[in-house]
């Protein structure tokens, strides 16, 4: 299974390695592709992973979050890997 999901709050590469990082540890997930343009993740998966689940690791990783839709975004400095 592949899920696409864009992240909110990711600035540099230091901030795309803890998200990866994040992802990988969760159990199911065989293969994590995280890009800073465009800022999201692909994950490839046994099965389904929830978004609730997915945004409670995010959260975890630092101040980062799923964006439902694509937008335009407004990159600020603060909580994420960055300061």
């Amino acid at each position: 299974m592949i899920q696409q999901v864009n992240i909110k709050g990711m600035t540099c590469g230091g901030c795309t390695q803890m998200v990866k990082n994040a992802f990988s540890k969760i159990e199911g997930i065989t293969d994590v592709l995280v890009t800073l343009v465009p800022p999201q993740v692909v994950l490839q998966s046994e099965n389904t992973v929830s978004k609730e689940q997915l945004q409670s690791v995010l959260s975890r990783a630092g101040n980062y979050e799923i964006e439902e839709e694509a937008s335009s975004k407004n990159v600020s400095g603060g909580g994420n890997c960055c300061g």
